[in-house]
């Protein structure tokens, strides 16, 4: 079994506990770094780019330099291209579009925009999930969880594996 996957699945299955914020926000963003990378390790897209997968960044920016740990790895074949955009208008050219808090952008707008295009959003923001948001991440008893919404991944034609699936903590 390949090593990163190993550690993928380590994360996934909640072995790494997250420290609560106030004690040091840096490795928790650090966990959802590696989350966000095994997101793209276990989702299958329609049509991918030759040689590039795009992990976009759009919102504030609480990553700092967790995203650095991930950009330019392989992902079945192709390299994770980490970019932080500033506007909507970039969000189509994304594989993973992470979505953070936002002022000036209408994120509810730009996700009913986008519904229908083969781009996986995830997010730790709670007000983005009745939004339609594939994936939402969360701290819950000092340990980084998620939710998946397979309805919206559906309609954006992804296919999410059965293993992430299962260590989901809520599957809709």
């Amino acid at each position: 079994m390949r090593p990163g996957l190993l550690l993928g699945i380590a994360l996934a299955c909640g072995m790494a506990q997250a420290r609560p914020l106030a004690a040091d926000p840096m490795p928790e963003y650090a966990m959802k770094a590696a989350y966000l990378y095994n997101f793209a390790l276990f989702t299958e897209w329609p049509a991918l780019p030759d040689n590039q997968l795009n992990l976009c960044l759009l919102g504030t920016d609480a990553f700092g330099a967790a995203l650095e740990s991930i950009d330019g790895k392989p992902v079945n074949g192709l390299r994770l291209s980490v970019q932080r955009i500033s506007g909507s208008s970039s969000a189509r050219q994304c594989q993973i579009l992470f979505l953070g808090t936002s002022a000036g952008i209408n994120l509810r707008r730009l996700l009913h925009d986008i519904k229908d295009e083969p781009v996986l959003t995830v997010t730790d923001n709670d007000d983005l999930v009745q939004a339609g948001i594939m994936i939402r991440m969360s701290i819950e008893n000092k340990r980084l969880t998620f939710a998946i919404n397979t309805e919206a991944a559906r309609r954006a034609r992804l296919t999410i594996s059965s293993k992430l699936l299962r260590l989901a903590k809520t599957v809709n």
